[in-house]
């Protein structure tokens, strides 16, 4: 049997290592709660081409980058053959097709109640729609004259130049 040589650690590796555990914990104890706090609003992810945000109060983004924050009012409008995602504060998703435009009409929080309202102007979306806890809680669609309100779904949405609606239920979430 050899004789084992016990070698201390070094100061500097060790005191690195507890500083990275320190972060990753620090890291993981702020950012659930940073999350939680946002109470309203959305977010624009290009997924492609160009898209356009005309807001509220009237001033416009005519190429919107990735990463723009929408609120109450805000018009989106994806340019010939561009696709843009709008990422909502619960983790409810709206992708727009081609040539298609959508107003925010409200978004947000009031406790456990979150509402969004969207209008579809023209063109096609798919709505991913995560599970309410709050039963007064609502993700409603108006175009034409229709209301389509969900919860826990997944959604295609459908209006043209003629005025006509289409909605289609494309996986029910029990």
């Amino acid at each position: 049997m050899g004789v084992s040589k016990h070698r201390p650690f070094r100061s500097g590796l060790w005191s690195r290592m507890v500083a990275l555990v320190g972060a990753v914990i620090l890291v993981s104890v702020i950012v659930p709660t940073v999350g939680s706090q946002v109470a309203s609003g959305a977010t624009l992810t290009v997924l492609s081409g160009n898209v356009a945000v005309s807001r509220g109060d009237g001033t416009a983004i005519d190429r919107a980058p990735s990463g723009t924050t929408l609120g109450d009012g805000d018009r989106v409008a994806t340019v010939g053959t561009s696709g843009a995602l709008i990422t909502f504060f619960d983790g409810s998703e709206m992708e727009l097709g081609a040539d298609t435009t959508v107003v925010v009409v409200s978004v947000g929080r009031s406790g456990n109640r979150a509402e969004i309202r969207l209008e579809n102007v023209l063109g096609s979306t798919v709505s991913k729609v995560v599970p309410f806890t709050d039963p007064g809680s609502s993700y409603r669609i108006e175009s034409g004259g229709t209301v389509a309100l969900v919860r826990g779904t997944v959604l295609g949405h459908r209006s043209d130049p003629a005025g006509n609606v289409t909605v289609a239920l494309v996986q029910a979430n029990n």
